[in-house]
């Protein structure tokens, strides 16, 4: 693939608009490395970063990048999404790589519908929206909390820092819900047993 000019150009415009934070001389700098990047450089950089994110669900999966977890079981991890559609949004990625959707483990499906019902517990969401998706290569599992109107995966997203994710995480406290059916089960006392007697006939 062979770059246009009004590519390389759109290309080191955003470029540059990503340096713009850098002190004086370092931002100076960075500028006249950018202007000096040929078609065929930008290419390679651009490949790079294509090979890069294609990773990216191996890498939260190892544990490589920051995510925040608020599930996991033998063939799945639960994480709150950095790109949330609703207050909640959870990714649900597969621990081996998924190329097609009848490549999900029964592990994926399961914890979708575990994550489902925690939303619905801890966030006051009316419902979920389960949809499979294909990203990176990869099939996910999106589990979208509805709260007022229906949301699919065209619906506006808002960008997330893992801090504010760790916030969501303490709301939906897991642990808390758990206790609590552990305290529901504990209350439901066993019926005692009437003994019959046979009456005797003297």
């Amino acid at each position: 693939m062979t770059l246009t000019n009004e590519q390389v150009r759109e290309l080191k415009k955003q470029l540059s608009e990503q340096i713009q934070h850098l002190p004086g001389e370092q931002k100076e700098q960075a500028q006249a490395q950018i202007d000096s990047m040929s078609s065929d450089s930008l290419e390679a950089m651009l490949q790079q970063q294509q090979a890069q994110s294609q990773k990216i669900f191996r890498m939260i999966v190892n544990k490589e990048i920051p995510s925040v977890l608020i599930g996991e079981n033998p063939g799945a991890v639960a994480v709150l999404s950095t790109k949330s559609i609703s207050k909640g949004h959870t990714l649900i990625i597969p621990k081996k790589s998924a190329e097609k959707e009848d490549d999900l483990p029964k592990d994926a499906h399961f914890l979708s519908e575990v994550i489902s019902k925690k939303l619905i517990m801890s966030l006051g969401a009316k419902s979920t929206s389960v949809i499979n998706e294909k990203n990176f290569g990869e099939i996910i599992i999106n589990v979208i909390p509805i709260y007022d109107k229906p949301l699919n995966l065209h619906s506006p997203r808002k960008e997330e820092s893992v801090e504010e994710l760790e916030k969501i995480k303490t709301e939906i406290n897991v642990e808390k819900i758990e206790k609590k059916a552990e305290i529901i089960k504990k209350e439901k006392k066993p019926r005692k047993k009437i003994l019959k007697l046979k009456r005797r006939i003297p």
